[in-house]
C-alpha cells in the first residue's frame, strides 16, 4: 500500500500533531446531526447515565497517542505521519461510500479496507490488549531463557554484565522481584504489523452497505465490530478465518458496512493453487465482489446500534439523544479480549 507518509513532521522541523485521534474527526463527522464537522455529536459515557455535546475534533484523541519519546522532549511520530496519509488518502473513499457511489476501484477498496484495519486495531480498548500481548511474549521469552542452562550466563558474559549473576537474576524472577511493565508505546510496532494483513483479508471480503432513511446509526471509540454468530467453539471461532464471521463498521449516520468471508471465491482460489494454476488464482483474487447496497428498517438498525453499544470501551457518539442509549451502556466492554494460557511464567524458572 502506498500510505506511508513521505516526510516526517519532525524531520522537517514542522508544528507537531500533539493532541492524536484514535477515531478520526473526519469519520466522527459523518455522525452529527448535519453532517457538519463543527456540530455536536451527542456523548455517551459507560455507566455515567447522561450526555454531554461534543465536536468531533474535542473526542476520541489523546495527547501523543502514537509518539514515541526520544528523550530530551523529541519524538518520534512516523506512526502518527503514516496514519494520518492513509486517513488522507481513504477518506474520500469513505465519503464515496456514504453518498452511494459504489463504483470505486479495486486500489481505492484496498485503502479504505486498510484504513479499518487500522482503525480497530488503534483504539486504546484493542492497544491494551495488544499490550499484554507484548508483556506475555517478552515473559515467555525471559522464562524460556532462564530455564535453559548455561544461557542466562552466556548472554551476560557477551554483555560484559559483572554487577548480577545469572543465579540472582534466576532468583529475582522466581520470587517475582522482576516485574514487566509495557511502555506507552510498546503495541505500536505490533499495531503497524499486524494492520496491513488484517487489512488484506478485509479487502477480498464481501461488501455490503447496510441503508436507512433516517438518521439511525450510532458509533464509538471501538466502531469496528466483529461477531461471528455461526460461532460453536473451537479454537479459531470469532477469528477471521471462521467462514461465519462478520464485521460491522459504521459510516455515517444512515449507513453501516457489513463484510463477511466470501466462502465461494476462497474454495476456488485455494482449488486453483492446488491445481498449480497459479496466475489465474491471482485473477480471482484480483476480481473483487462488487458492493452491494442492502435497506433495512428501524429494527435492523437497533440490533446493530446494540452492537456497536455492547463493543464500545468507554463512549459512544450519537447524531441523536437517546433514553435508551444509557440503559444499554451499563456494565463491562463486550468487545474482544485476550485471554492467556500454557506456557511458563517468571515465577517458574
Amino acid at each position: 500500500m502506498c500510505y506511508s507518509a513521505l516526510h516526517s513532521r519532525s524531520a522537517n522541523n514542522l508544528q507537531r500533531n500533539i493532541q492524536q485521534h484514535f477515531v478520526t474527526a473526519a469519520y466522527l463527522t459523518g455522525f452529527t446531526p448535519n453532517g457538519m464537522r463543527n456540530a455536536n455529536l451527542c456523548v455517551y459515557e459507560r455507566n455515567e447515565g447522561r450526555t454531554f455535546p461534543a465536536r468531533p475534533d474535542k473526542v476520541a484523541k489523546r495527547r501523543n497517542y502514537y509518539s514515541i519519546p526520544l528523550g530530551n522532549g523529541a519524538y518520534n511520530d512516523s506512526v502518527d505521519d503514516m496514519i494520518t496519509a492513509l486517513e488522507n488518502q481513504a477518506t474520500p473513499v469513505l465519503r464515496k461510500l456514504v453518498e452511494h457511489d459504489y463504483a470505486i476501484s479495486s486500489f481505492e477498496r484496498a485503502l479504505f479496507a486498510h484504513l479499518i484495519a487500522f482503525q480497530e486495531l488503534r483504539t486504546p480498548w484493542t492497544r491494551s490488549m495488544l499490550d499484554q500481548i507484548a508483556l506475555r511474549t517478552t515473559e515467555l521469552t525471559m522464562a524460556g531463557a532462564a530455564r535453559v542452562p548455561g544461557y542466562l550466563e552466556h548472554i551476560l558474559e557477551i554483555a560484559g554484565e559483572e554487577k548480577v549473576s545469572a543465579k540472582q537474576l534466576r532468583d529475582a524472577m522466581r520470587n517475582r522481584r522482576i516485574v514487566l511493565q509495557a511502555e506507552p508505546h510498546a503495541s505500536l510496532p505490533l499495531l503497524v504489523q499486524t494492520a496491513p494483513t488484517i487489512g488484506n483479508i478485509y479487502v477480498q471480503m464481501q461488501w455490503a452497505i447496510l441503508r436507512t432513511d433516517k438518521p439511525l446509526f450510532v458509533t464509538s471509540d471501538a466502531p469496528v465490530v466483529r461477531r461471528d454468530p455461526g460461532y460453536k467453539g473451537g479454537m479459531w471461532g470469532g477469528g477471521l478465518s471462521s467462514p461465519t464471521v462478520e464485521i460491522w463498521f459504521p459510516l455515517s449516520r444512515n449507513s453501516v458496512l457489513l463484510m463477511r468471508p466470501d466462502t465461494s471465491r476462497i474454495d476456488h482460489n485455494f482449488e486453483l493453487i492446488q491445481a498449480g494454476k497459479i496466475s489465474e488464482a491471482y485473477k480471482v483474487r484480483e476480481n473483487l465482489p462488487p458492493i452491494v447496497e442492502i435497506p433495512i428498517g428501524d429494527d435492523h438498525a437497533k440490533t446493530i446500534n446494540e452492537q456497536t453499544i455492547m463493543n464500545a470501551d468507554r463512549f459512544v457518539f450519537s447524531p441523536f439523544e437517546s433514553n435508551e442509549i444509557p440503559n444499554m451502556f451499563k456494565g463491562p466492554c463486550q468487545n474482544m479480549q485476550v485471554r492467556f494460557s500454557g506456557g511458563p511464567s517468571l515465577s517458574d524458572v
